[in-house]
C-alpha cells in the first residue's frame, strides 16, 4: 500500500493484507468494495500517520486499487 498526501510515508509502501474472508463475498476485478478490514505488516509505523480521508493505492507490481480510509479500528 502507498499511502497518499502524507510526507513521513508517502515515499515508501508497506506491506498490508485485505481480509477479503472477514468480508463475505468474492471481490472481482472493477467491484467497488466498502469496508473492508486492512492489516498491516508494520503496524506501528504507519496505522499513527494515517486518518479518516487519507487515500492510497494498492500495488501488486501495478496499481491494482485506490482508496481511502473511512475508520481506523486497533485490534
Amino acid at each position: 500500500m502507498y499511502v497518499e498526501n502524507v510526507p513521513e510515508v508517502a515515499k515508501h509502501a508497506y506491506d498490508c493484507r485485505l481480509l477479503v474472508q472477514e468480508y463475505g463475498k468474492p471481490i472481482s476485478l472493477g467491484d467497488t468494495v466498502e469496508n473492508i478490514r486492512i492489516v498491516f505488516l508494520s503496524p506501528d509505523e504507519v496505522i499513527p500517520r494515517l486518518k479518516v480521508g487519507t487515500r492510497f493505492t494498492l500495488w501488486e507490481g501495478k496499481t491494482i486499487a485506490c482508496g481511502e480510509v473511512t475508520s481506523i479500528e486497533l485490534y
